[in-house]
């Protein structure tokens, strides 16, 4: 099953920047990424680098996402 692109306008602007995302997601120091907390549900080796906690932005997060940060 397949979702309308129209549904998710912010899409146009994560394909236009997929590149200058993913090389400021590689240059983020390792050890700034935390483990994901559903574990048990995708398998180990997964993590992330949070933006947006709660609804609320991780300010001190923000100034290494230049490229799309949260809105």
């Amino acid at each position: 099953m397949f979702l309308d692109q129209r549904q998710f306008p912010f899409l146009a602007d994560l394909r236009a920047r997929w590149e200058a995302i993913r090389d400021e997601c590689l240059a983020l120091p390792q050890d700034s990424h935390q483990p994901w907390v559903q574990r048990e549900m995708y398998g180990q080796g997964w993590s992330v680098y949070g933006l947006v906690a709660f609804g609320e932005r991780i300010e001190e997060a923000l100034p290494h996402a230049r490229t799309l940060p949260p809105r």
